[in-house]
């Protein structure tokens, strides 16, 4: 197992209540990938495995 993977463990979700969320409601929409642009910050570096 690698260092930097987490196990995940299942939590109860009785009685949560789902809600609107504060921002409205999330909007999808198809687009090309050529339409889209990533903020450098949070762009890692493509590299081969090592």
């Amino acid at each position: 197992m690698q260092d930097n993977i987490c196990p995940i463990s299942p939590i109860s979700i009785a009685g949560i209540e789902p809600q609107q969320p504060p921002t409205g409601m999330p909007i999808c929409k198809t687009v090309t990938p050529c339409d889209l642009f990533v903020d450098p910050a949070y762009q890692r570096e493509i590299s081969e495995k090592t």
